[in-house]
């Protein structure tokens, strides 16, 4: 088989690049084949927030917001995004400059006592989000082959020339590694990353009402839930309370709560994510601050940043045709929606005006790639 361009990878940035490119170009002539990187793609909460920490890529996490918030009503189907809002205690000094930043580009975001509101802040259920992207992207025209796996880049004197997989040779002159797992079969294999692993539960109640009962009677415990980021008693209740006291909150209330890496936050299902939590003591501790809550799934999760924290974004050092996006830690689907912009343009037309400056160069100076990730 021939075509245009191979993403590999089936995530949430191979399949809204798989979307980007397919309309971008004609399916006949010009084919966007995706195929998976291996392994399966893991159910999990995402968080999607502005942060004032990583006020460079302002624009991109301002457009993933408004990809994943409107992507239900111009498409009629549902990502899996719930609107929820959030506070949170800082755990840096303000950048006067991100902060202005924001504000330019319209986020909803406002300071309130110790804390910063984010009104635009979501959650973002991954299985949900993966099923709407790879049925818009068929619909576009793109070729989605999640059970083909790639094995290996074909590069003859420095140039792509194809991807070979357990059911042949796949012909192309472009190739895109979407993903930590993906950019494994790098010619040398993926720069040097550092891991995080999450842990995160999923709540029911009982009886409907026993959860918000329980944590009540409990009051001076619930904040050991976010103990190690300093989360205060109220705030932590508050994401419980709001969550089973009203079903149809309006859109600015505050429905998630975050401090640091920690986060407790609600899914459209009715269930209750708390993540971000430390490997190993998780459970126990939530089942003695939660009561008779009902532990329903838990799930850990690894994801993977550079040395300065930024995304990998661009051409693949040293073989031509070849592309690379990892290293998005915990806000992979947040810049995905403009990574995959950033790409299909560079692809195509040879620029973009998105992740601008470098900052997320794979050839940039912290970028080692002379270890493979652990």
């Amino acid at each position: 088989m021939r075509a245009r361009i191979v993403i590999i990878g089936t995530g949430t940035t191979g399949l809204c690049l798989a979307l980007e490119l397919a309309r971008k170009s004609n399916p006949l002539t010009e084919p966007v084949l995706l195929i998976s990187a291996g392994g399966p793609n893991t159910q999990e909460l995402e968080l999607c927030r502005h942060d004032l920490e990583g006020g460079g890529m302002a624009l991109e996490a301002r457009h993933g917001l408004r990809f994943w918030s409107g992507l239900w009503a111009a498409t009629g189907r549902d990502p899996g995004w719930n609107s929820c809002g959030l506070a949170y205690e800082p755990a840096w000094e303000e950048d006067p400059a991100a902060w202005k930043r924001l504000l330019e580009l319209g986020a909803s975001v406002r300071r309130e006592k110790d804390c910063i509101v984010d009104e635009d802040a979501g959650t973002l259920s991954t299985a949900k989000a993966l099923t709407c992207l790879e049925a818009l992207a068929r619909e576009a025209g793109a070729v989605v082959r999640t059970g083909e796996v790639a094995e290996e880049l074909i590069i003859d004197a420095g140039k792509i020339t194809g991807v070979r997989t357990a059911s042949g040779l796949i012909i192309t002159a472009e190739v895109v590694l979407a993903g930590v797992r993906a950019a494994t079969i790098a010619p040398g294999g993926p720069p040097a990353l550092d891991e995080k692993q999450w842990t995160e539960l999923g709540y029911e109640t009982s009886d409907g009402g026993s959860l918000v009962e329980e944590a009540s009677s409990e009051e001076g415990e619930l904040a050991d839930l976010f103990a190690a980021d300093a989360l205060g008693r109220q705030a932590a209740a508050a994401a419980f309370e709001s969550h089973f006291e009203q079903e149809e909150p309006s859109s600015s209330e505050v429905r998630a709560q975050v401090s640091g890496s920690s986060v407790a936050a609600p899914e459209q299902d009715g269930r209750l994510w708390v993540g971000g939590l430390e490997q190993g003591e998780a459970e126990a501790l939530a089942r003695r601050v939660l009561g008779s809550a009902l532990l329903k799934d838990q799930r850990t999760r690894s994801t993977w940043l550079a040395a300065d924290e930024r995304p990998v974004i661009g051409p693949l050092p040293a073989v031509e045709g070849a592309w690379i996006a990892c290293a998005f830690g915990e806000k992979t689907s947040l810049y995905a929606p403009a990574c995959a912009e950033a790409l299909a343009e560079r692809i195509l037309e040879g620029e973009t005006g998105w992740f601008r400056g470098g900052d997320c160069d794979p050839q940039r100076a912290s970028i080692s790639w002379s270890h493979r990730a652990r």
